[in-house]
């Protein structure tokens, strides 16, 4: 059925080449999700509560640099598409230096403020001194994490989906070996 509605073709053909590694990438997101929700699940109800009332917000700063990783792979694959490199290679660098400014401070800066941000979370001391840690723990490592947005959003851009999809990869068999 599915044949039918397309048309085969070296465009279609390419167009799927790209977005399967790109939708496979998204899945091991959900995989590290998942297998993080099991972990912290088997230590008790406060602290699954505390990891979804942490993970909100943390996920919420995430996502700011999701739209810039979205934002760069759409000028890259028009710069790439014009065939002017260096620009594509302009707009990764000042993504790039811009994300490890913001980054660091936005780190910083949540490191500092979740004790803050988990009284507001929860009255239950226990539960706000456990989402006051975890978000601790994921602010260290999130300018990591915004720059591995950038460099996936570059790959996609010049339609070499199969990095990210290599990384997310790794990431995720990593992850859920640590866990």
């Amino acid at each position: 059925m599915l044949r039918r509605l397309f048309v085969r073709g070296p465009l279609n053909r390419r167009i799927i080449s790209i977005s399967m590694p790109a939708m496979l990438t998204m899945v091991n997101h959900t995989i590290v999700m998942v297998t993080d929700t099991a972990m912290v699940g088997a230590l008790g109800a406060k602290a699954i509560a505390a990891a979804g009332m942490g993970g909100f917000i943390v996920f919420t700063t995430i996502s700011i640099f999701f739209g810039v990783s979205i934002a760069l792979q759409i000028i890259v694959a028009r710069r790439f598409g014009e065939r002017s490199y260096s620009r594509a290679g302009q707009a990764l660098f000042t993504t790039t230096t811009m994300t490890i400014i913001v980054g660091i401070i936005m780190s910083w800066g949540g490191f500092i403020l979740s004790g803050q941000v988990a009284s507001i979370m929860s009255t239950d001391l226990e539960v706000r001194g456990l989402v006051e840690i975890f978000m601790k723990y994921r602010f260290i490592g999130l300018s990591g994490y915004f720059l591995s947005f950038v460099m996936r959003g570059f790959f996609d851009g010049i339609g070499r989906t199969r990095i990210g999809l290599l990384s997310a990869t790794l990431g995720t068999l990593s992850n859920v070996f640590l866990n």
